[in-house]
């Protein structure tokens, strides 16, 4: 039997059902009873499918009652339903592409990522037949209702606004030409390359010849992009970053000229697609732009697809590629400023109050507040916003400073992620944005960002130059910021695992291959929920039971905010290990955690961290999704002394980064030489073969510093002793 014809058969079981519960179904059939008792409705996949999470009828009516029919036509994605088979794909392109010519629409470019289940067009509809969709409804337009065709989105290229610079006060000394391989690329907006915080960092690749049309004037986006990179917050003077960084343009000035999009004659994942794979692997006969580069940052998301709980193309694309060419992408949560803050008038009193009813009502409306696309891709690293930054600028009365410094900003995109995984994953300083104050003229009031000026808040960065100014910097914030500072601090971890004199016997760092997996670990291994844990507690009043507590919190912080100065650091009182290696699936590796002698029946304070990352392929196809799934076993808090702490247990299981943090300060008693067992199991999840996956595995211990205990000499002291154990081992084995 066929999948259609299985298909209708079940839709007539169904009726069959619905008509009378009692009734006994055909033989084999009747345990479906069950399950159609759990069931709403079971029917073909139809109009209102196509559209109903897209958006696509809502955002046309508004167009028209906002602008009217005055534009020739309306631009869509429309994504077929993926099929294995090459000739079918053919058949089905060729058929929808009829359709829409004989609608009197254009298809623009079309793209098939099968790896990433795939095949869509961008086409544009006229604005007669949009006028008829909104008058008479979706069935007047023949691509709506056409089998072959999965979804119809609306095409919004994403947009950045344009920020306003100032001369700045100072320049930087110029930098010594520096001629090696780039470890980053940026993909953004055209940057301003000679711009003098840029100057001699910048590698840039324009194969589209996009500055022929990029006046100075607009890029303000790649250009404040590569700033944080290279140099972070201008007003911290800190150091560049070492090496160049490598950037490819994928955005375009916008018609009106005041901001950046998207190209918009191809489709987004077509474009990332195209984008990763000539810096890595070359395009059309021309060897890879960029072979070196290990990271990628992409502070751009698309709010026409706002994450519910399907995987979008973009998010499907960037986890194949992350796997394929073995880069870890750091990727923006997105913002939403748009969305309205509504607050009781009465709670502008006093900060207190305000940051309490702003956080209550951007909680409120969190099903509304979901990630960007492609944010919640399981591979990445996706970045949320902290309101947080070092200008220092204070709100005037004119404007309110809505939410604590540090804290989560209102404007982030939120979590969880797919199948409920921790997403976004980290926290970073993304600028502090003061919002608009109101007029009290209601028992209620909407509060919303303002743009920062040229006292701040925000971040200070590079900027282009305006009204005849040599140079520029602005003050901007967003989650842009916060993953361009997660790709900074990416950056000087890879500049440490590749320094040669931080390598030597018996303890070298993992093999190259594993340092993108490595550096993914180490940015979430450094992240804790800190005062905020406390702060957002306060604010949204008790969360419930403790489970509850940490579930809701784990959707609010990720695994927390990094702390760049930990991810690779070691004190006397904190010793960090890492391991990395690969693992198929049945396969089991294990490591020992040597145990400072010191802590026995010690009640002094301790933390243990354990962080297991890895780059897992995906089956698009399978509703699992995620190819290969890892675990660690819970660590036994009785031998530390310790119980669980920061994000919850459940949702850490079901991405790609599982995190345990045990902190607490009972007595312990173990034998000399004990160690913490952890075992990193492999098992099949959505892909049933032996697929290999890379892996890291990063363990800190740390105590109170006020404690004599001296941790970081111990556990070396105890690794030694381990090193030589396997060196004696194998002198017997030969």
């Amino acid at each position: 039997m066929s999948d259609a014809a299985a298909a209708r058969q079940l839709v007539s079981l169904f009726k069959q059902w619905e008509e009378n519960p009692r009734v006994t179904l055909r033989t084999g059939f009747n345990p479906l009873k069950q399950v159609f008792a759990q069931l709403r409705n079971v029917r073909p996949w139809s109009i209102q499918d196509r559209v109903r999470e897209t958006g696509l009828l809502e955002e046309w009516s508004e167009d028209l009652e906002a602008a009217g029919p005055y534009r020739s036509s309306k631009r869509v994605e429309i994504e077929l339903w993926f099929r294995s088979d090459a000739d079918l794909r053919i058949r089905a392109e060729g058929h929808v592409r009829r359709v829409v010519s004989a609608s009197g629409g254009q298809v623009v470019s079309s793209t098939i990522i099968a790896e990433a289940s795939y095949h869509a067009l961008l086409a544009d509809i006229p604005i007669q037949a949009v006028e008829s969709v909104v008058k008479d409804g979706a069935e007047s337009l023949a691509v709506l209702t056409t089998d072959a065709v999965m979804f119809v989105s609306p095409y919004r290229p994403m947009s950045f606004e344009t920020t306003s610079a100032f001369e700045p006060q100072e320049l930087p000394t110029p930098t010594e030409a520096d001629t090696s391989p780039p470890r980053v690329a940026l993909l953004d907006g055209l940057p301003i390359a000679n711009h003098p915080h840029l100057a001699g960092k910048v590698i840039v690749d324009d194969p589209d010849d996009l500055a022929q049309e990029y006046p100075i004037s607009a890029r303000a986006h790649g250009t404040a992009m590569a700033s944080l990179i290279i140099r972070g917050d201008l007003r911290d003077g800190s150091q560049p970053i070492a090496g160049r960084i490598y950037v490819r343009p994928i955005l375009t000035p916008h018609e009106f000229g005041d901001r950046e999009v998207a190209k918009s004659d191809l489709l987004f994942p077509d474009l990332l697609h195209r984008s990763i794979k000539r810096i890595v692997d070359g395009d059309d006969g021309s060897p890879a732009a960029a072979p070196s580069v290990r990271v990628i940052n992409l502070s751009i998301g698309d709010d026409t697809k706002v994450f519910v709980n399907r995987m979008s193309p973009a998010a499907r694309v960037i986890d194949w590629l992350s796997v394929n060419y073995n880069v870890l992408i750091i990727v923006s949560a997105g913002n939403h400023v748009r969305l309205p803050i509504e607050i009781p008038a009465s709670a502008t009193s006093s900060a207190e109050t305000l940051h309490s009813a702003a956080r209550q009502a951007t909680y409120a409306s969190a099903r509304h507040r979901g990630m960007l696309s492609p944010a919640e891709s399981i591979n990445a690293i996706s970045v949320g916003a902290l309101h947080q930054d070092s200008s220092g600028a204070q709100a005037p009365d004119t404007v309110l400073d809505a939410t604590a410094e540090g804290a989560p900003a209102l404007y982030s995109a939120v979590g969880l992620g797919f199948r409920g995984s921790v997403k976004p994953d980290l926290y970073m300083s993304a600028g502090r944005a003061f919002y608009s104050r109101p007029p009290q003229d209601g028992n209620s009031v909407r509060i919303k960002p303002g743009q920062p000026g040229n006292e701040g808040p925000g971040h200070l960065v590079a900027g282009p130059p305006h009204s005849g100014l040599k140079t520029g910097v602005a003050y901007t914030h967003g989650s842009s910021n916060a993953a361009a500072l997660a790709t900074r601090t990416a950056a000087s971890i890879f500049s440490t695992l590749e320094d040669p004199s931080q390598v030597g016997d018996p303890f070298p760092w993992p093999d190259a291959q594993y340092h993108p997996v490595l550096v993914k670990a180490l940015l979430v291994h450094s992240a804790r929920w800190g005062i905020n844990k406390d702060r957002l507690i306060a604010e949204l009043g008790p969360l419930h039971e403790t489970l509850r507590a940490r579930r809701n919190l784990t959707k609010l912080l990720g695994y927390g905010s990094v702390d760049s100065n930990r991810a690779m650091s070691a004190l006397t009182n904190r010793a960090l290990i890492v391991g990395a290696g690969t693992l198929r699936a049945g396969d089991r590796q294990r490591f020992e955690f040597p145990l400072p002698a010191d802590l026995r029946s010690s009640t002094a304070w301790r933390r243990l961290t354990v962080t297991l990352a890895w780059l897992t392929p995906i089956e698009p196809s399978s509703r699992k999704y995620r190819g290969v799934k890892l675990t660690l076993k819970d660590p036994d808090t009785n031998i530390i002394g310790a119980s669980a702490s920061q994000a919850d247990y459940w949702p850490s299981l079901n991405g790609t980064v599982q995190q345990h943090v045990l902190d607490g300060s009972a007595g312990v008693n173990f034998g000399e030489n004990g160690v913490i067992r952890l075992d990193v199991d492999a098992h099949s999840d959505a892909i049933k073969d032996s697929t290999p996956v890379r892996f890291a595995l990063v363990t800190s211990l740390e105590v109170a510093p006020s404690t004599s205990v001296n941790v970081f000499d111990q556990v070396r002291a105890g690794l030694r002793i381990q090193a030589s154990a396997r060196t004696a081992a194998q002198v017997r084995t030969r």
